[in-house]
């Protein structure tokens, strides 16, 4: 428990263990709840999150490959709401392990469709970049960051 909030943490030995991201259930459909994952996998996982940002209508707002399949491509726009809090990132899992780049990093990085690229989403505000919090992020100890 930190400050009242429980969290998880799962460790994951690479390459062993493997890090999917998937967007479709196998008739094509966003998996849309943890029950239909469950559903689609059975018990072969260890743990599942949600990630990224979607539109009302499951389309990704910003960067989504999932099982190496291209689906929505690196959003540097700007725009109201967390997700275009700026510096945002994105997670994504390589050929040569896992890793969270600043968005345009990652675009730059990893043109449309680069094959290295097995899975990746994005979302915002990174929470800590270069060991620098998040500037619209407070700290109750900190009462400049009130």
């Amino acid at each position: 428990m930190f400050e009242r909030h429980f969290y998880q943490v799962v460790h994951v030995k690479l390459p062993q263990d493997r890090i999917h991201i998937i967007a479709r259930d196998l008739d094509g459909e966003p998996v849309g709840t943890f029950p239909a994952l469950r559903l689609m996998l059975g018990s072969t996982f260890l743990a599942a999150t949600n990630a990224g940002m979607f539109h009302d209508v499951r389309n990704a707002t910003g960067t989504l490959v999932a099982e190496g399949d291209w689906r929505h491509a690196t959003n540097l726009e700007s725009g109201s709401g967390n997700f275009f809090q700026k510096p945002n990132g994105v997670f994504f899992v390589s050929e040569h392990g896992v890793g969270i780049l600043e968005s345009s990093r990652f675009a730059s990085s990893y043109p449309w469709k680069s094959p290295q690229i097995r899975g990746a989403t994005q979302s915002g505000p990174l929470l800590i970049a270069n060991n620098v919090r998040h500037p619209r992020l407070r700290d109750p100890q900190d009462p400049l960051s009130k």
